[in-house]
């Protein structure tokens, strides 16, 4: 290997490229400067932890008064849910309890209410396709209700019809 003119390495077969002259190997280039230290400010407080992450704490249950059971709806949607809507009544009046728009595909959702002892309420899912509703009275599944239902809830005194 020639370096300028000089002989610097040697070794192997290099007839080959013998036609080949290194002229310049790194020649010119200035030298680099020292590194130099660079001084910081001192900090002016101590450095603060970042926020700890709590885990998500669970649902709470919905508890009732001894006169009353809760009423658990869990309505799962499918890919066309705004066809579809629900609410919950007081029977024999107009009394809305419960309602809410459809609107997420593929998704579940949960609605409880503390239900009167005495009270009878009337479930309606009209829905074309895709929608279907698990209802709860006091802790026990009362019904599977999928498309167009009307359900009744409440005790054995509710006219079931």
């Amino acid at each position: 290997l020639m370096l300028n003119g000089t002989e610097v390495a040697t070794g192997g077969d290099f007839d080959a490229f013998k036609d080949y002259n290194v002229t310049s190997f790194c020649e010119g280039a200035p030298p680099t400067s020292s590194p130099t230290k660079v001084t910081l400010p001192a900090p002016t407080s101590s450095p603060t932890k970042g926020p700890v992450t709590q885990p998500p704490s669970p649902s709470p249950v919905k508890q009732c008064e001894d006169d009353s059971n809760l009423v658990k709806i869990e309505i799962t949607l499918g890919e066309k849910p705004w066809d579809s809507y629900w609410d919950l009544r007081e029977q024999g009046t107009d009394l809305i309890i419960l309602d809410a728009l459809l609107e997420k595909k593929m998704a579940t959702i949960v609605k409880e209410v503390c239900k009167p002892v005495n009270a009878c309420y009337l479930f309606r899912l009209v829905g074309t396709y895709d929608v279907s509703a698990l209802i709860f009275l006091a802790g026990i599944q009362i019904a599977n209700a999928t498309t167009t239902t009307i359900t009744t809830i409440g005790e054995s005194a509710c006219n079931r019809g």
